[in-house]
């Protein structure tokens, strides 16, 4: 009822919300935990195939032992920033579509351990900085990245894409699983620190 209110937090292995959390920009959530972040051994795979609008999204897991994951629905946008109680846990997960991520993902001291993107026929927008040990494009898809991302590795699993916008920057290696796929697009003046494929 009111901008920034009430918490929700979701525990147990496996959950699913189907409907939108918040219902826009000016009736945001205030928190959206995806496991507990109370019980330490209380992490969560959550579905959700609605659209969410929260100031805050985090990824709380148990030590470093499981990380939590938030699955998008194909299709289905977040207005939140997705940040990781843990370094190098948490895992965001975009099913597919037509998506956008609208706040920053993870921080530079604690990322995320993956984000997951760029499946078959689809078309996903960063808009903020993305800060992952991983950036997994999953299949034939396209990620568009409108911010800079950190990390270890953009992973191509398959023949997909990713499109740096101008004055955006890369620092990570960039790795493709199979010879001769994935494609990297650098829109303007970007700088990509980090090797780019691999001989052979």
């Amino acid at each position: 009822t009111g901008n920034n209110q009430g918490i929700l937090t979701t525990t147990g292995l496996t959950q699913t919300i189907t409907g939108n959390i918040g219902s826009s920009i000016s009736l945001d959530l205030n928190i959206l935990n995806i496991g507990s972040d109370t019980d330490a051994t209380n992490y969560s795979t959550t579905i959700i195939n609605g659209n969410v609008f929260a100031n805050s999204t985090v990824l709380n897991n148990n030590g470093t032992t499981n990380s939590s994951e938030l699955i998008m629905g194909s299709g289905k946008n977040i207005t939140s920033t997705i940040t990781t109680a843990d370094a190098n846990m948490g895992i965001l997960t975009l099913a597919g579509g037509t998506q956008i991520v609208t706040g920053q993902v993870g921080t530079n001291g604690n990322k995320l351990a993956e984000v997951n993107a760029g499946v078959a026929g689809s078309s996903t927008t960063f808009v903020n900085d993305v800060y992952a040990t991983n950036l997994d494009v999953e299949g034939t898809g396209t990620v568009n990245l409108d911010g800079n991302f950190t990390g270890t590795a953009v992973r191509y699993n398959a023949d997909g894409t990713v499109i740096l916008a101008d004055t955006k920057n890369i620092d990570s290696s960039v790795t493709t699983a199979t010879n001769n796929t994935g494609t990297l697009s650098l829109e303007g003046s970007s700088t990509v620190i980090g090797q780019v494929g691999a001989s052979g």
